[in-house]
Formats: C-alpha cells, sequence, structure tokens
C-alpha cells in the first residue's frame, strides 16, 4: 500500500468518526458491511478452526468481540455526530438518527447470539445465554481434605478452570457435583481427567444434562435421597450443524463411555429419548438398578 492510499484510508475513517460522511454510507457502507464481512468469516473460517483447535476458541473469541465492539462504537458514535449536523440543518433529521441506532442495537445483539455460539460449541444440552459465559465454581470441604465441589454451568472454560483447580488441590478424592448442565464438550474433557484421577463423584442436589457424563465417570458414584438427574437426547444451537457433526454421532460417542463406566445398556438405550428443553427424570431406584449410582447415601 502506498503512502498516498495510507493517507486517504486514515483520511476516510476519520471523517467516518467525526460523522462527516453521508448517514446512508455511515450505516450501510461501514457498519453493515464489516459485520457481515465478521459473520461470514467466523461462521466459514473461525467456528470451524475452533472445532479443530480448541486452544484457539479463547483468543478468536477475544478477537472476535473486540471486532465487533469497536465498529459498532465508532458508527454509534459517527450516527451521533451526524446527528449533530444534520439537526442544525434540517429539521425531523432525528427520526433517521433514531431509526440508525435502532439498526446499530439490532446488529450488537446479533453479534452477540453469534459471539455465544462460538464460545458454546454449537451444542445445545441446557445453557441459556447469560449463563453460556458464566464459569463453575470449585470450593473444597472445610471438614474434610479430599471433598470438593462443583457448581454451575459448564462451559468451554471449565475444563481448563478445572485442571488448574486440582494443579492446587491435587489430593482430591470425590466431587460433589450441583449442575444443569452446559457445553457437552466441556463435560468430556473433565469427566476424562475425573477417570484418570479415579475420583469418586457425589451428587446431593441436582446433576442434569451434561452434568451426568462427568458423574459417570466417577470410580465410585453415590447420592443424597433427594437428588435429582436428568437426561435428554442433544440438539444444535448452531446455524451451521454441519460444523459440529451428526447428533447422532456425538450421542453414540457419549453412550460408549457410558457403557465403559459399567452403566446397563438398556438405561443407556432410553437416556437420549427425551428431547430438550424436556429432561427423563429416573428415580434413584431406576439409577441405581442401572448400575448409574453404586450407593444411596
Amino acid at each position: 500500500m502506498r503512502t498516498g492510499d495510507r493517507l486517504s484510508m486514515t483520511s476516510y475513517l476519520q471523517q467516518h468518526w467525526l460523522g462527516l460522511q453521508p448517514l446512508k454510507q455511515t450505516i450501510v457502507l461501514n457498519t453493515i458491511l464489516p459485520l457481515m464481512f465478521y459473520l461470514l468469516l467466523q461462521r466459514f473460517l473461525i467456528e470451524p478452526l475452533v472445532e479443530s483447535r480448541e486452544a484457539l476458541r479463547l483468543p478468536l473469541l477475544l478477537v472476535m468481540a473486540l471486532a465487533y465492539i469497536l465498529t459498532i462504537i465508532i458508527a454509534a458514535v459517527s450516527v451521533n455526530r451526524k446527528s449533530r449536523i444534520l439537526d442544525s440543518v434540517s429539521y425531523g433529521a432525528g427520526y433517521h438518527v433514531m431509526a440508525c441506532n435502532s439498526i446499530l442495537f439490532m446488529a450488537a445483539c446479533f453479534a452477540l447470539f453469534r459471539l455465544v455460539d462460538i464460545n458454546t460449541h454449537g451444542i445445545k444440552t441446557h445453557t441459556t445465554i447469560k449463563q453460556a459465559f458464566s464459569a463453575i465454581t470449585l470450593s473444597a470441604d472445610p471438614l474434610n481434605n479430599g471433598r470438593h465441589y462443583l457448581s454451575g454451568e459448564l462451559t468451554p472454560s471449565s475444563p481448563r478452570l478445572f485442571q488448574a483447580y486440582l494443579d492446587n488441590h491435587p489430593h482430591i478424592t470425590e466431587l460433589e457435583l450441583n449442575s444443569t448442565g452446559g457445553n457437552i464438550f466441556a463435560a468430556r474433557a473433565i469427566a476424562n481427567t475425573i477417570v484418570e484421577r479415579g475420583i469418586n463423584t457425589h451428587v446431593e442436589q441436582q446433576c442434569y444434562s451434561a452434568c451426568t457424563l462427568i458423574f459417570a465417570s466417577g470410580k465410585h458414584r453415590s447420592a443424597g435421597t433427594n437428588a435429582c438427574f436428568g437426561f435428554h437426547g442433544y440438539a444444535y444451537q448452531s446455524a451451521n450443524p454441519a460444523l459440529y457433526g451428526e447428533i447422532e454421532d456425538h450421542q453414540k460417542k457419549d453412550a460408549a463411555f457410558f457403557t465403559k463406566m459399567g452403566i446397563d445398556q438398556t438405561f443407556i438405550d432410553r437416556m437420549f429419548d427425551t428431547q430438550p428443553p424436556k429432561l427423563w427424570q429416573p428415580s434413584l431406584e431406576t439409577l441405581t438398578h442401572a448400575s448409574v449410582i453404586h450407593t444411596v447415601r
């Protein structure tokens, strides 16, 4: 790029920032088109990339969030600066500015949904938008050094948080779960770690959806007399399910894990029959008979 080209682009962006360009150009050319480019980039490049390289998920998520935020903020500033210019020369121009701000708001909301889709890996188990960005909570039992607690929604960051917690608490013997589920990929990673460490699992309150995969990974699995468990089939929330493979393949993979952990095949065959958001909540007696739970205490 030549020096003149750089100066021309700088001048163009400066005019955009100061609200000196036509309102339609500010919205269509400088805002909508860049956002459409980000969305296409996310769908056809970033989503397949994070599917194959999990370590890139967080940095790419932050880069995309920064791109969306900067574009929206710059557009909002330029639109409202343009409004002051228009108001000084044309009565009623504020309605056009209000319409443009409404477009910006809707674009920001849509961008948020797309970022959530990167974050949740396209598989919906029982995750809301608010929960998708929340983190699990890990804590120790002050009266028992071996017993620890995991609660909250499972997100892509959960395996990293869990591993860091294990590094600081290497002598965990039992993990008590209290979760409505979340990201199935995160659940798998945590479950594999629990199997490797030979940790026991326990549920005193609730364990739904992807949480049941973690519970099933326990060397010895126990539950309180009021514990509730919930199972259902998987469903996509992604606009492009082909990026993530067939739902049946994911269910078969997890069914094989349940089989490996000694759970009755008849129970496994029934496990994915209920479609979300509904849950199949078998009794503790059924769970014990199927060897999902070893003991009720």
